[in-house]
């Protein structure tokens, strides 16, 4: 009797350590996913294009350097479900702005950061 008591306890320890490593693994993954686009924000420069990521037209109306801020009048934006608009969004570095000027043609990429609209790609048409 007192072994198998042993055996079951041995069981129960095993099932919760796997249990364990595999909500583990996925909670790490999923903090992976998480921090990508933190991971794209921190970076210098992005010298293309995000891969999976529509590219949209767009004309600056706004530059608040400071702020790292740029308002830009946009064709829709299919990624966030947004319609033609003209709205403000958070750089994602600054170097991607400081050149920029009111009125230029610009081409790029949007994505939802912790609930702040960001640019994470723009190229000067």
């Amino acid at each position: 009797m007192r072994k198998l008591g042993f055996k079951v306890n041995l069981v129960s320890c095993g099932l919760i350590l796997i249990s364990v490593v595999i909500f583990g693994a996925k909670a790490s993954s999923e903090t992976v996913s998480l921090d990508r686009g933190e991971m794209l924000s921190s970076s210098l420069q992005l010298l293309s294009t995000p891969a999976g990521y529509p590219v949209v037209n767009g004309e600056v109306r706004k530059v608040d350097l400071s702020a790292m801020k740029v308002t830009i009048r946009h064709e829709e934006i299919p990624n966030l479900d947004m319609p033609p608009m003209t709205m403000v969004f958070k750089a994602a570095t600054r170097e991607m702005i400081e050149n920029l000027v009111a009125g230029a043609k610009i081409q790029f990429v949007a994505e939802s950061i912790n609930g702040q609209m960001t640019v994470l790609w723009l190229e000067v048409l």
